[in-house]
C-alpha cells in the first residue's frame, strides 16, 4: 500500500522485512534488508540478512530481493541502546518459515546443534561447521554486514575477529559506525512514504 507510514523496528513479526545500515566495499553508505524468522527461546531473534545492498530504499515488497543471504542467519539483540531505531519496511503477511528454509538453518550451542527448532548433541567437529549461538547486539551486526559485503568473508564462513580490521571495540570504527546509523535514520524518516504491504 503506498503512502503508509514505516514502523520502528520492535517486536517484530516473522515475515518483517528491516534495513540494517551498510558500508559496502565502495565505501558507499547505504543498507541491506534482513527479514525476521523467528525468536529463538530467550537465546535471541533469528534473522536472515541479503546481499543486495540498496542506496533508496525498494518502492514495494515485490522488489525486495531475497535471492541470496549475505551470511547464514544468525541471532540478534533487536535492543537499540544509543542508536536510533532501524525501520521495518515490510510485512509479508503470507510469508511462512519455509520461505527462509527453516528446516535447514543450524546454529552450534555449547554441545548441542539446534535445527530448524530441535536441538540434538554433537561433536566439536560438527558444532565448528555451523553458526555459533551469538546473540548479536545491533552495532556489532553493522561490523558483520560491512566485512562481508567487502568480501572479508564467505557467505558460508563465521565472523572472525581477528581477520577484520575494523575491530568492534575501536573507538574510531565505533564512531563511525553510530554516524552511519544516524544518517541512515536521517534518511529513512525522509523516504517514510514507501510502499507497505499489512
Amino acid at each position: 500500500m503506498l503512502g503508509s507510514t514505516m514502523k520502528t523496528l520492535a517486536n517484530p513479526r516473522a515475515g518483517d522485512i528491516f534495513y540494517i545500515p551498510a558500508i559496502d566495499g565502495s565505501s558507499r553508505g547505504g543498507f541491506v534488508l534482513a527479514r525476521y524468522i523467528d525468536a529463538i527461546g530467550k537465546a535471541g531473534y533469528l534473522i536472515e540478512v541479503f546481499s543486495k545492498f540498496y542506496l533508496v530504499p525498494p518502492g514495494k515488497l515485490s522488489d525486495v530481493d531475497t535471492s541470496q543471504r549475505l551470511f547464514r542467519p544468525i541471532m540478534c539483540s533487536m535492543s537499540f541502546r544509543n542508536l536510533p531505531n532501524w525501520k521495518i519496511l515490510f510485512h509479508d503477511s503470507s510469508y511462512t518459515k519455509s520461505q527462509s528454509s527453516f528446516d535447514e538453518i543450524k546454529i552450534s550451542f555449547d554441545d548441542e546443534i539446534w535445527a530448524g527448532g530441535k536441538s540434538s548433541k554433537a561433536t566439536d567437529r560438527e558444532l565448528a561447521k555451523h553458526e555459533p549461538s551469538i546473540c548479536w547486539r545491533m552495532d556489532h551486526l553493522i561490523f558483520r554486514v560491512n566485512s562481508h559485503l567487502k568480501g572479508e568473508f564467505t557467505a558460508d564462513e563465521r565472523y572472525d575477529y581477528y581477520r577484520t580490521p575494523e575491530k568492534q571495540d575501536d573507538p574510531a570504527a565505533i564512531a563511525k559506525v553510530l554516524e552511519l546509523t544516524k544518517e541512515m535514520a536521517k534518511k529513512f524518516e525522509s523516504w517514510d512514504t514507501v510502499s507497505v504491504i499489512k
